[in-house]
């Protein structure tokens, strides 16, 4: 699933779609923020959940680790991370190492509440296959050269659209839903 630039739905919407996706594998959303605890959820009824791509603007003030904690306790079965523009710290990042084992992908350009030692470095270099630290800027333009990401993309409604008409087969495929509520409730998505 494909989220960007998604106003239109909200977290209690993306929070009650997350639960009926337990199959799901892969989830982008990128210049919205999620919470820990929307995460959590994520992790806990997306048990097979393979791909996350979060991707958002950075707060140049401030750090937060409450989004790798989450991830790092919930989603042990990631194997690509994207985290473009996360407040995370060191400590976040060491959370994730080790609450993550399977990660082969982790892309952390543009987190730049990182400090990472010599030998943060190489236990990320020895234990993920593709990595791309903070200081490499590129294929983020938007992040650094200070174009509005929410002038970036265009099209998402269409993106958008798309994905809410796949979300609903999804579900329609998966759990057989002929509940007329669950119609009414998508169809207000």
């Amino acid at each position: 699933m494909r989220l960007l630039k998604c106003w239109e739905v909200s977290y209690k919407q993306l929070r009650e779609t997350i639960k009926k996706l337990p199959l799901l594998e892969e989830f982008e959303i990128s210049y919205r923020v999620l919470s820990a605890d929307t995460l959590k959820l994520m992790g806990k009824y997306c048990p097979h959940l393979k791909v996350l791509k979060f991707n958002k603007v950075e707060d140049k003030d401030l750090e937060c680790d409450d989004e790798a904690f989450a991830i790092a306790k919930t989603m042990p079965e990631l194997r690509h991370l994207q985290l473009l523009g996360n407040r995370l710290t060191n400590k976040g990042l060491l959370a994730i190492l080790d609450g993550c084992p399977n990660l082969e992908s982790l892309d952390l350009r543009v987190c730049s509440k990182l400090n990472l030692s010599a030998s943060l470095r190489e236990r990320c270099r020895k234990q993920i296959r593709n990595l791309r630290f903070p200081e490499d800027l590129s294929g983020v333009s938007n992040y650094v050269h200070g174009v509005d990401p929410y002038e970036y993309y265009c099209g998402c409604d269409i993106d958008i659209a798309i994905e809410m008409t796949y979300l609903k087969r999804l579900c329609n495929e998966y759990y057989a839903f002929q509940d007329s509520s669950l119609t009414e409730y998508y169809g207000q998505l």
